[in-house]
């Protein structure tokens, strides 16, 4: 990815260098999600609930409506 040094002095050249971080970032997503699904899947209720919420008790977002 880091063959060549990106042209950021213009705003076409620091679109195209985001569009190709974003591109390799969906790769990279692509390629967990199959590994992610099956690990989720073999997982029963309650740890599965662990998992939605990071752990916490009331959840990873659970201050949000506080």
């Amino acid at each position: 990815m880091c063959d060549t040094k990106p042209d950021l002095s213009t705003s076409p050249g620091r679109l195209a260098f985001g569009e190709k971080m974003a591109q390799a970032q969906l790769d990279g997503m692509k390629a967990v999600e199959p590994k992610l699904e099956a690990f989720y899947s073999s997982l029963d209720a309650k740890q599965k609930h662990a998992f939605d919420t990071g752990g916490r008790v009331g959840g990873l977002f659970g201050w949000w409506g506080r």
